[in-house]
Protein backbone atom coordinates (compact mmCIF):
# COMPACT_ATOMS: atom_id res chain seq x y z
CA UNK A 1 0.00 0.00 0.00
CA UNK A 2 1.35 3.43 -0.97
CA UNK A 3 2.00 5.91 1.81
CA UNK A 4 -0.75 8.52 1.98
CA UNK A 5 0.40 12.10 2.52
CA UNK A 6 -1.57 14.81 4.25
CA UNK A 7 -1.33 18.22 2.64
CA UNK A 8 -2.54 21.73 3.42
CA UNK A 9 -5.62 21.37 1.22
CA UNK A 10 -6.66 18.38 3.35
CA UNK A 11 -6.48 20.61 6.45
CA UNK A 12 -8.49 23.34 4.69
CA UNK A 13 -11.09 20.71 3.82
CA UNK A 14 -11.27 19.63 7.48
CA UNK A 15 -12.08 23.21 8.51
CA UNK A 16 -14.84 23.30 5.89
CA UNK A 17 -16.22 19.97 7.10
CA UNK A 18 -16.32 21.23 10.69
CA UNK A 19 -18.13 24.38 9.52
CA UNK A 20 -20.69 22.31 7.62
CA UNK A 21 -21.23 19.89 10.51
CA UNK A 22 -21.69 22.79 12.95
CA UNK A 23 -24.24 24.42 10.62
CA UNK A 24 -26.13 21.12 10.43
CA UNK A 25 -26.31 20.87 14.24
CA UNK A 26 -23.95 17.91 14.53
CA UNK A 27 -22.43 19.18 17.78
CA UNK A 28 -24.79 19.19 20.75
CA UNK A 29 -24.35 21.30 23.85
CA UNK A 30 -22.59 24.57 24.52
CA UNK A 31 -19.36 23.04 25.86
CA UNK A 32 -19.00 20.65 22.94
CA UNK A 33 -19.68 23.38 20.40
CA UNK A 34 -17.25 25.75 22.14
CA UNK A 35 -14.49 23.09 22.10
CA UNK A 36 -15.08 22.28 18.43
CA UNK A 37 -14.99 25.96 17.46
CA UNK A 38 -11.82 26.60 19.48
CA UNK A 39 -10.00 23.75 17.72
CA UNK A 40 -11.43 24.82 14.33
CA UNK A 41 -10.23 28.38 14.90
CA UNK A 42 -6.72 27.22 15.87
CA UNK A 43 -6.48 25.04 12.77
CA UNK A 44 -7.73 27.85 10.55
CA UNK A 45 -5.29 30.34 12.10
CA UNK A 46 -2.43 27.92 11.47
CA UNK A 47 -3.47 27.43 7.84
CA UNK A 48 -3.78 31.21 7.36
CA UNK A 49 -0.28 31.73 8.81
CA UNK A 50 1.34 29.54 6.15
CA UNK A 51 2.91 31.07 3.06
CA UNK A 52 0.44 31.09 0.18
CA UNK A 53 2.67 28.98 -2.06
CA UNK A 54 2.43 26.03 0.36
CA UNK A 55 -1.20 25.24 -0.43
CA UNK A 56 -0.15 21.98 -2.07
CA UNK A 57 2.77 19.67 -1.49
CA UNK A 58 3.68 19.67 -5.15
CA UNK A 59 7.12 21.08 -5.92
CA UNK A 60 7.25 24.29 -7.87
CA UNK A 61 8.54 24.04 -11.42
CA UNK A 62 10.85 26.62 -12.83
CA UNK A 63 9.79 28.46 -15.96
CA UNK A 64 11.99 27.98 -18.99
CA UNK A 65 13.29 31.14 -20.60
Amino acid sequence: MAEEKLNIQDIVNIVQIVDYAANQGAFKGFDTMRNVIEVRDRIDAWVQSLPQNNETDEPETEKET
